[in-house]
């Protein structure tokens, strides 16, 4: 732990490193030795239209694709946004699961192209995870173009026709790729065999060890090329799964009917391309993925509308839909139910055997973790308190909080780029406090709490010092006031006052600071 004097953006950075929190909550990574050995689920992101965008609108590129990294890692909990994820209450179960072994996680970015991996868990997570997938990808562009004008400096101007006019110009250029695929991959290189025909590769073996302490695994083997030339037939606005996946689907609940019906409607093989070196350059199907549980026309609408007004010419996803329209539901060649016989034809029966076999067994040691319930039985938040000192009358603003007593106020944070500011807006908006905040407010104080039984969770907080701060009469309605230092040491020395836990040793803190201040000032 760093010393008092220590920086909040360096203490911040520290108790907020992936790896060390997930150790500590008993959560898994992938890239733990012991757990390298797996099935993996593979999501390409990839932005359609981007290379002409930067052709025509140089200035505005660097800060949409900058703003489409950080929504996809916030969609998905990536890494230092997966603490955003671990406060939420989850209206499902299945959503909660896909951070109880490590969630998913940054495989790499490929220009324009973020690639992520998960780890599955049972065979209901799977199909869900789909279906999650499918839902926050529908998001990310729209988010995207949020998080873009969020930002003054990257807009065209910042009137609000010429923010109109930038927002328009993102919705005409970019849309989303989407491929999502499985792998079955062996820990290393010597346990690739025929069942395991993929390998999980710790690529920080290329540097120094005094160089990296972190792990960056990557996959190598033919079912992550397959993956790739799928991505290569990815359309905007479309999501494509791989045969491999759909068919362990299929196999895992083949003795669930209703489950099978669902499948068959919201997976649908929409055309055959010949692939280099994929299946022999047979026929490889093609499959989108769109919920719908509507019969006959009504399904027909549905998939209709995931394409734009010149698919009939332009798209390869589209082609079989616009010629057998409500018959395209009941061909036979574009139900996934087909792929039985594909797997058959290509004497790949084996291969899709061994692959559930692994499942099933994956399965079983995932859910029997426990890990599910340590989980979900700790909740994390993080939180500020900001000091306000004023340093022309010399007086301090506390509030009189139900809970705890006299304290200082406080707003909950996530790990983001911008959470300076939000406590800025924040104290302005519930106290009626301007205040200047960065990484150079000196710290005063961590402390922990716990929630009351019923609410549940920890609560791991900073005091910051913050002597830039414009007198201003407290709101109207809060519980608080501006206290000379002569008070606020007496109500500090008062123990028949209910306050903060540490009160005084805080405002011991804050005065050797600010008497600090002043000298250093008087030297210079």
């Amino acid at each position: 732990m760093k010393t008092q004097d220590s920086t909040f953006q360096q203490v911040f950075q520290e108790l907020f490193k992936p790896e060390e929190t997930a150790k500590e909550n008993n959560l898994l990574y992938a890239a733990d030795n012991d757990w390298q050995e797996g099935i993996y689920l593979f999501i390409s992101f990839d932005l359609a239209n981007s290379t002409l965008f930067k052709s025509r609108h140089m200035s505005l590129w660097p800060g949409f694709v900058s703003a489409f990294y950080k929504c996809v890692a916030e969609s998905f909990g990536v890494g230092r946004y997966r603490f955003n994820k671990q406060g939420e209450s989850f209206a499902d179960d299945y959503i909660a699961e896909l951070y109880v072994k490590g969630g998913f996680h940054l495989w790499k970015l490929v220009g324009d192209e973020v690639l992520l991996y998960h780890k599955v868990i049972s065979k209901e997570e799977l199909y869900n995870t789909i279906k999650f997938i499918d839902g926050e990808r529908k998001k990310i562009i729209s988010n995207t173009i949020t998080k873009c004008l969020e930002i003054k400096d990257n807009s065209i101007d910042s009137t609000e026709q010429g923010r109109e006019a930038e927002k328009n110009i993102y919705k005409q250029y970019f849309d989303l790729k989407t491929t999502v695929w499985l792998a079955n991959c062996a820990g290393n290189e010597e346990n690739v065999s025929l069942q395991r025909p993929n390998m999980v590769y710790d690529s920080t073996v290329l540097n120094n060890e005094s160089e990296t302490s972190e792990k960056h695994i990557d996959f190598l083997g033919p079912d992550i090329d397959e993956g790739f030339r799928l991505c290569s037939y990815a359309e905007k606005g479309q999501m494509l799964v791989s045969p491999k996946l759909v068919r362990l689907l299929l196999m895992a609940f083949e003795k669930d009917q209703d489950k099978l019906n669902v499948f068959n409607w919201n997976f649908k093989i929409v055309n055959y391309v010949s692939m280099k070196g994929i299946w022999e350059h047979r026929a490889y199907p093609l499959i989108m993925f769109c919920q719908t549980e509507a019969k006959s026309t009504g399904a027909l609408q549905v998939w209709q509308d995931q394409f734009e007004y010149d698919a009939f010419e332009t798209s390869l996803l589209y082609v079989n839909i616009d010629k057998y329209r409500s018959k395209f539901f009941q061909d036979g060649r574009f139900s996934v139910l087909n792929l039985q016989n594909i797997y058959k034809d290509i004497v790949r029966e084996k291969e899709m055997n061994n692959l559930l076999e692994d499942f099933l067994k994956q399965e079983e040691v995932l859910k029997n973790s426990g890990l599910k319930k340590k989980w979900k039985a700790e909740k994390f938040e993080f939180h500020i308190s900001c000091l306000c000192y004023d340093n022309e009358k010399e007086k301090v603003w506390i509030t009189n909080h139900e809970t705890h007593g006299w304290s200082f106020g406080c707003v909950q944070v996530n790990q983001n780029d911008e959470y300076y500011k939000h406590v800025e807006q924040v104290y302005e908006s519930k106290y009626n406090l301007k205040i200047k905040l960065d990484e150079n407010n000196p710290m005063l104080s961590f402390y922990t709490a716990r929630r009351t039984p019923l609410q549940g969770g920890i609560i791991l907080g900073v005091v910051l010092l913050v002597d830039e701060v414009t007198y201003l009469e407290p709101k109207t309605g809060v519980d608080a006031k501006w206290v000379t230092l002569e008070e606020v040491n007496a109500l500090a020395m008062d123990s028949s006052i209910k306050k903060l836990n540490e009160f005084s040793l805080i405002i011991e803190k804050m005065t050797e600071v600010i008497q600090r201040k002043k000298s250093e000032a008087i030297l210079c």
